[in-house]
């Protein structure tokens, strides 16, 4: 039997076993590290306190009807500050002119609580980038201008997470935006959000 195992098929094999087997425990140690220090920065459509570290840097891209398409970019600048920026339009996707958006939208987050095993992170912001159709056209119920997307902007942020190991992670987060960039619409007004993930 020892003869059996400490032959060069066998030894072989046992030796790549436990090689994968150590590559796999280090990769996963890897993923679990990497995973503990990326924060969710956005719940569908609301920010989170969640930042990019320190040369860390994200693209996205969101569809949207009317064959839309909206591209975003974010760059960490330090372990508290992160700045981004999106672009985008309608018609990219399918036939007729490209709608380009009217100027690119800007995200801005500064974290100004660290979560703790007490409390909540805590980030304020300010972000224009609003989602969907661009509306440009005047009411004919007030002939007042309507300039913004069909999903308004957050505008001006504070957002706070509070994050729990729990078969993996279960966060909440909630704030409150207003949305300074429509000064015109008349549902400017504070709005708050919750979520859960």
């Amino acid at each position: 039997i020892i003869e059996q195992i400490t032959g060069g098929n066998a030894l072989k094999k046992l030796i790549f076993a436990l090689t994968a087997l150590c590559i796999s425990a280090a990769g996963l140690f890897a993923q679990e590290q990497a995973a503990a220090k990326s924060e969710l920065r956005q719940l569908v459509n609301t920010p989170t306190a969640g930042v990019l570290g320190r040369g860390q840097y994200e693209f996205g891209m969101r569809l949207f009807a009317n064959g839309g398409v909206l591209t975003n970019i974010n760059v960490g600048i330090s372990n508290r500050f992160m700045i981004g920026i999106s672009y985008g339009g309608e018609n990219f996707i399918g036939t007729g002119k490209v709608n380009f958006n009217p100027e690119p939208g800007v995200d801005v987050r500064y974290r100004i609580i660290d979560e703790s095993i007490i409390g909540p992170g805590v980030t304020v912001g300010f972000d224009n980038q609003g989602f969907g159709r661009y509306l440009k056209k005047i009411q004919p119920s007030d002939s007042t201008k309507v300039n913004r997307y069909s999903q308004k902007a957050r505008g001006l942020f504070a957002a706070a997470s509070k994050n729990y190991a729990f078969m993996g992670n279960i966060g909440f987060h909630g704030g409150i935006n207003w949305d300074v960039t429509e000064k015109k619409d008349k549902d400017n007004q504070l709005n708050f959000f919750l979520g859960v993930d």
